[in-house]
């Protein structure tokens, strides 16, 4: 058995040297050098963190029970044939100074004695030596986060009061990490623990007070892990990695290549390479999840709940890639974590751990080692059969009252941070590093990646296009295939005298009848485009945001990168769906033959389409995380639009303080946009030469009923004398006249080639489709901003 079995159970073994992505020096070398650095700068590192109390040793410097040591080390020794091990093995008190255990390649592990004393080393987890801290690499690379007095406040609905209120999660938080370390963070439910890494990684400022400074580093990569992996689940392991990687690089794709073989092969995924995400275990996925943040070479890595929901072999296998992460000497990393309940193996692995009490106020800051040492100390021993973190955790939330709080916290206030060294320290915000991708190479990225995506997804597309053609079936079976024939025209004199006189009476009904019912199934299908095109976006893309945010907030793209890319993948099938819904019922229910009206309705439902796209990703990005809330929006926002659409209430029989509610709706420049396309532009001309065409003129005679029209006009105009018209046409069109300006409040001038449609929805003229044309276009124009500056509103906001 070697050294390295005997530290770790675990048969993965990550490279210390994981984030030199950009060279293959030899590792004897690199570990050599280590060994002079730290000799020259151990002297620099004596002192442990302000906030450790002065009357406690630091964890790394707890000496575990001396038998259990020595056992170990002479296991090692006797199964080991290294001869500077048999050396050692031979020497009676011997006492390591400068001592350093470091995985290097192939899982090996070097030993670097310093032959001016030795002693017996107290622990050998190569991060501690002599009771003091040695530094990981070159001591100038090192650094320091130190947080003071951090209060952090959220406005708050106070529903007894009916007021807003301020409630207080984080209460005067302090306290330090250094680099080359892993810091805990634990508390009870609702103790601000993932509040307070939010705060650290600079996404909540607003209701934010304290400092929190860096030291020793003039520009910070912060890289966040959220609880939920946030992963596309259709990508495979090696395709996720390589977009990462090219979104984080400008090199070749070789180079990125091996850069990514390199990962998978660290972080033990090579076996599950070419596996979907989705199938992948949750262990695995959040290797996946941190592998995915380093290759940004983060000096500071967040992961809130690293192992929750995870079995203890793959809690344990986390909790050591973690470990080692912290040990790269070009890239010197601090990690911070919170963890939930964890076993007390997997606790002592920290270097240090900081709870927090379920006031948000500090409770302790140091080594696990040092924690039960502290509670015997203050008579709060923990029971042997009792989990330490788990009794811990049980003080903290104030289950044995708030004297055993203030205990630990006057323990842990034996000292404080110097205020005076603070104020010329950078401050976290101003020294943090952005680093994001050029706009044009994060698109095309972006659009690779969504387009694998899309491919894989196309069971989605499928159950789009065969639900869209079962409802356009069911609508043309329903209205039938004659009802796009009614126009709405008046009759002019020789289709009048055409018509048998107990016919006009049923004839007029019929074309009434329709002429609505058409209207009916044509809207039906601009309602249909609407409602589908946000129902579809808000139930797809509140999953898209939580990665969105991650990758956003992690300085992998720009908002208007994925925007960019999101608006030109959404194109196809915002294309495809109107475009078979409207050329079939066109088509089945006897629209006119004219291919210019079949365009601009084509068009006009597009358009409606990509309105309604918007307004779903609008609602997906302000309810991304209540999926109810935004399927109650999805369906309740077009409701209004569908209202002052004009087509249920004619805009002229509106209350007049309600008309301005439809210029608001899209819906109203639609159905106008509509209308004008199926009966305008000359239809009744088309119909009357149709007609024409169809007769013999000279075998129309002049109907009985014909010569009572002066009658009939005086009857209804009483005021006006009728008897001296001569001319059949003069006494219709005043006929017309008078019956349409019934319906028609613009009381515009009668004409035979306007339809009857025009007046009844007080429509001006065939100028109304170009201008309801032009505010739909305006209309997405200002859906599609406002969209964009919702999500990245959101994105800032967190």
């Amino acid at each position: 058995m070697n050294i390295q079995q005997d530290i770790s159970q675990d048969s993965l073994t990550i490279n210390s040297d994981i984030l030199n992505f950009d060279d293959d020096d030899n590792n004897n070398n690199v570990l050599n050098q280590r060994f002079n650095d730290e000799q020259n700068s151990a002297e620099s590192h004596k002192s442990q963190s302000n906030l450790i109390p002065n009357n406690e040793t630091d964890h790394r410097n707890h000496t575990p029970s001396p038998s259990i040591t020595q056992h170990r080390l002479n296991t090692s020794m006797t199964n080991n044939t290294s001869p500077v091990l048999k050396s050692i093995k031979n020497v009676n008190n011997v006492n390591f100074v400068q001592t350093r255990i470091t995985p290097v390649d192939n899982g090996k592990i070097k030993m670097f004695v310093n032959p001016n004393s030795i002693k017996i080393p107290t622990i050998m987890n190569g991060s501690m030596n002599n009771n003091q801290v040695l530094p990981i690499g070159n001591s100038a690379k090192n650094f320091n986060i130190i947080w003071k007095d951090i209060v952090y406040s959220v406005q708050q609905f106070n529903r007894a009061t009916f007021k807003m209120g301020t409630r207080q999660i984080l209460n005067g938080l302090s306290g330090q990490i250094d680099s080359g370390q892993v810091t805990a963070i634990m508390g009870p439910s609702g103790a601000g623990k993932s509040t307070f890494l939010e705060v650290l990684a600079c996404r909540k400022n607003k209701g934010l007070n304290g400092c929190i400074k860096v030291k020793n580093i003039s520009q910070i990569r912060i890289a966040y892990v959220p609880q939920n992996n946030c992963l596309m689940e259709l990508l495979t392991v090696f395709e996720t990695l390589t977009f990462a990687c090219r979104l984080n690089y400008s090199t070749m794709p070789t180079v990125n290549y091996n850069r990514v073989e390199k990962l998978i092969t660290e972080f033990g995924l090579s076996e599950i390479r070419d596996t979907k995400v989705a199938r992948c275990s949750g262990g695995q996925q959040k290797r996946i999840s941190i592998a995915l943040e380093l290759f940004s070479k983060p000096n500071l890595l967040i992961l809130d709940e690293p192992t929750t929901g995870l079995d203890s072999a793959s809690c344990s296998l986390v909790v050591k890639i973690i470990r080692e992460l912290v040990k790269n000497p070009k890239y010197p990393m601090a990690i911070l974590a919170t963890i939930h309940q964890p076993s007390w193996s997997v606790f002592t692995e920290f270097d240090n751990v900081y709870i927090i009490n379920n006031k948000g106020e500090n409770l302790y800051l140091g080594s696990p080692h040092r924690l039960l040492p502290l509670l015997e100390k203050i008579n709060l021993p923990c029971h042997r059969y009792n989990s330490p973190p788990d009794y811990i955790i049980e003080i903290a939330a104030g289950d044995y009252g708030d004297k055993p709080i203030e205990l630990i916290q006057q323990e842990f206030q034996g000292s404080q941070i110097n205020d005076d060294e603070l104020e010329h320290l950078m401050t976290i915000a101003e020294s943090k590093v952005i680093r994001k991708t050029p706009l044009l190479k994060s698109t095309l990225i972006l659009l690779g990646r969504h387009s694998i995506i899309f491919r894989r997804n196309m069971m989605i597309v499928f159950y789009r296009v065969i639900g869209i053609i079962l409802l356009s079936i069911w609508l043309s079976v329903t209205f039938g295939d004659t009802i796009g024939k009614s126009s709405g025209c008046p009759l002019r004199k020789l289709q009048l005298y055409n018509i048998p006189m107990e016919k006009l009476n049923s004839m007029f009904e019929d074309e009434v009848l329709a002429i609505l019912q058409n209207n009916c199934c044509l809207f039906f299908g601009l309602i249909v485009g609407l409602i589908s095109g946000i129902t579809t976006t808000v139930l797809g893309f509140p999953k898209e945001m939580h990665t969105l945010m991650k990758e956003y907030n992690n300085g992998w793209y720009s908002c208007i990168s994925f925007y960019m890319t999101k608006t030109i993948l959404d194109i196809p099938m915002q294309l495809v769906i109107p475009t078979i819904y409207t050329i079939y019922i066109y088509n089945a229910t006897g629209q006119p033959s004219q291919y210019f009206r079949e365009a601009y309705l084509l068009l006009i439902t597009i358009l409606v389409s990509f309105v309604a796209e918007g307004m779903g990703a609008a609602v997906s990005a302000v309810f991304m995380r209540d999926s109810t809330t935004a399927a109650f929006a999805a369906g309740a926002i077009p409701m209004p639009m569908i209202l002052f659409g004009g087509f249920l209430v004619k805009y002229s029989r509106m209350p007049f303080y309600m008309q301005w509610a439809s210029w608001l709706s899209m819906m109203k420049y639609a159905f106008e946009a509509m209308i004008t396309a199926i009966y305008g532009f000359e239809r009744c001309k088309y119909n009357y030469d149709e007609f024409l065409a169809t007769v013999n003129v000279s075998q129309i005679e002049k109907p009985t009923w014909a010569e009572y029209l002066p009658l009939m006009l005086s009857t209804l105009n009483p005021n006006e004398t009728f008897t001296d018209m001569d001319d059949d046409e003069q006494a219709i069109e005043k006929l017309y006249t008078f019956t349409f300006n019934a319906i028609d409040s613009s009381n515009r001038e009668f004409s035979y080639d306007v339809s009857v449609i025009f007046s009844y929805y007080d429509i001006g003229g065939d100028w109304v489709l170009y201008r309801s044309l032009i505010a739909m276009i305006i209309y997405l124009i200002i859906v599609k901003i406002l969209t964009y500056f919702v999500i990245l509103n959101k994105l800032k906001r967190g």
